[in-house]
């Protein structure tokens, strides 16, 4: 099993980044997920763990890249397209990394969701077709942050049939239930199109309580550790492993201990 982790939440300007990226390594991670925001937010921790990964023999999974593809207006498509183009080339000359997430995009104001998503798959498309000349395939995900656009499976379709065959899809296995779906429900329409997978576990938030986002149903959600929640993790990695899936599984929680506990849980799958 193919094993990586997500940056992201690690980024923040205060942690050992030498030290976590060898106790990821140690824990069984061969792979990181690094996100092109908190590699600008914090350069410095960026070449730390540049360092460190190429030390510990480590690689990169995907490259997240966080654009608006939708924009405001065709200046602002042609302006993000090029943004695209010059993640891609980081990703394949300084990553040697194959695969470029893009999300980030939402509706413009007064824009209904329906026409977002149609501009949204025509440009993902576009993006699709330059990055095929960096030997790239742009990806995907059912995205937590904009429930009602892009979180549905049926959402996510829409998109996709707008963007034609090349871009394909990063499977997480929770952000389904913030469009108030069960990820079991989803895997079929995606399973053959998936090259990448995020594990990720939650719980129902108490009623009273502020943290977490909010789903279309009105819960809210807050992180656990893997194996512990409602996302269906452990069915998640087993289906994907029992259709021959050969990619990576990649962690997004939020301590290392989580982590590495998540590494271990997700190993011991079969």
């Amino acid at each position: 099993m193919k094993l990586s982790v997500m940056l992201f939440p690690f980024q923040n300007g205060k942690n050992d980044m030498k030290q976590l990226v060898h106790d990821l390594a140690i824990a069984g991670a061969t792979a990181l997920e690094p996100m092109e925001s908190r590699n600008v937010t914090f350069p410095k921790e960026w070449e730390v763990i540049y360092a460190a990964a190429k030390d510990e023999g480590m690689t990169y999974s995907c490259y997240d890249l966080g654009l608006n593809l939708v924009g405001n207006s065709d200046e602002d498509r042609r302006i993000v397209l090029d943004k695209a183009k010059r993640g891609f080339e980081f990703s394949r000359n300084v990553l040697d990394c194959p695969l470029v997430m893009i999300p980030g995009s939402k509706p413009a104001e007064g824009m209904s969701n329906e026409d977002g998503r149609k501009i949204y798959g025509e440009q993902l498309g576009k993006a699709a077709e330059i990055a095929k000349d960096f030997g790239i395939t742009v990806l995907i995900e059912d995205f937590g942050m904009t429930p009602s656009f892009t979180a549905h499976s049926a959402h996510c379709i829409e998109v996709m049939k707008h963007a034609g065959p090349l871009p394909c899809f990063t499977f997480d296995n929770g952000n389904f239930l913030y469009a108030g779906e069960q990820t079991r429900d989803a895997f079929a329409d995606f399973a053959p199109r998936t090259r990448h997978v995020h594990i990720k576990d939650f719980v129902v938030a108490p009623e009273n309580g502020s943290k977490g986002l909010r789903s279309t149903l009105g819960q809210r959600f807050v992180d656990c550790p893997i194996g512990q929640g409602i996302t269906d993790a452990e069915w998640t990695v087993r289906s994907f492993q029992k259709m021959g899936y050969d990619g990576y599984f990649s962690m997004e929680v939020s301590s290392l201990a989580w982590c590495v506990n998540a590494l271990k849980f997700c190993a011991l799958i079969r």
